[in-house]
């Protein structure tokens, strides 16, 4: 992706963001989408007992999507604002990248909103920085680090936390929840969309092709490298940390099961508001029709829910 395709993603971001017709047009998607979410839920939680998902994880999970599920950015902060007002508020934002989704957050007017990465961005993060104040009159900074460039002043003063695609690539997941929960105010916010998961199906980021949604998990390591080299090693990768190719070659991946991520907020002490959970249809069908598929990921140990998962949904609340 280069810095036209990002540009193109600002433009319709700011369109769902502030265009009139657009968020009507959303509203008008969301109607249909309360209606629809509840009866995929109903027949998505009927269809993974079937294949002996565990207890846990469909107590834990609220709702179940058909794919998407229609989540608009829209609609997921929407959920943060319920439960805290997201207006005037000092939001955070670890792992922005380019800066997607950042028009859709600044719409809701929190007061500021500081962002870092440890790729810098410069001509997209100057672009958002100015856009956003002049159409919404949020300030907002951008840094190049981890957690380690906030000053010490920050400590326990954020009244939200926004990641959106970066707990998949977190390579310690325990260390920057502690991080997270060190700036984040107490009864503050959490909320974190992340996928698609190592262990689910896309999980390393490439597109492989239909049927082949698992050549992370099936290959192994040297067939893995030969295959992508073949396929993707000759295209020109740029330093673009939203690329899947980009992705495997730096091996920016968690590599953490569901299991993993719900165990690691636990012992952080993050209490669960909401779960959603994406589940593809693909792999529900392509499951059924292929035992030897099934198999192979039995025999690779992948866990049962993980093959179904395209990635999570978690509001979470810090009670220190």
């Amino acid at each position: 992706m280069n810095k036209n395709e990002h540009f193109a993603i600002f433009k319709n971001d700011f369109s769902q963001a502030a265009s009139a017709t657009e968020r009507a047009s959303i509203f008008l998607k969301l109607i249909y989408y309360s209606l629809e979410r509840p009866v995929a839920d109903f027949f998505i939680r009927k269809k993974l007992k079937t294949y002996s998902v565990p207890e846990y994880i469909l107590n834990y999970v609220d709702l179940f999507l058909k794919n998407e599920g229609g989540m608009f950015k829209k609609y997921a902060y929407a959920l943060c604002n319920r439960l805290s007002e997201i207006r005037n508020s000092l939001v955070l934002v670890p792992g922005i990248g380019y800066g997607r989704n950042m028009l859709q957050l600044a719409a809701w007017r929190p007061k500021k909103i500081i962002a870092f990465d440890l790729y810098e961005y410069k001509e997209e993060w100057d672009f958002l920085k100015r856009t956003i104040k002049e159409k919404f009159d949020v300030e907002v900074i951008f840094l190049k680090g981890d957690f380690g460039i906030l000053d010490d002043n920050l400590v326990g003063s954020f009244d939200f936390i926004i990641t959106d695609g970066v707990w998949e690539h977190v390579k310690n997941l325990p260390v920057f929840l502690a991080d997270s929960k060190k700036f984040l105010k107490n009864g503050g916010i959490y909320y974190a969309s992340f996928g698609p998961l190592w262990w689910g199906p896309g999980g390393d980021h490439v597109n492989w092709g239909e049927k082949e949604y698992f050549n992370h998990l099936l290959f192994s390591e040297e067939k893995y490298v030969e295959e992508f080299n073949k396929r993707f090693k000759q295209e020109k990768i740029a330093e673009d940390s939203s690329e899947g190719a980009f992705l495997v070659e730096q091996k920016l991946f968690s590599f953490l099961k569901v299991e993993d991520y719900l165990n690691d907020l636990r012992e952080a002490g993050f209490k669960k508001e909401l779960c959603y959970a994406k589940i593809s249809q693909r792999m529900l069908s392509l499951m059924k029709g292929n035992q030897n598929l099934f198999l192979k990921l039995n025999g690779k140990n992948v866990p049962l829910f993980d093959r179904f998962c395209k990635g999570l949904y978690l509001w979470l609340k810090l009670d220190k």
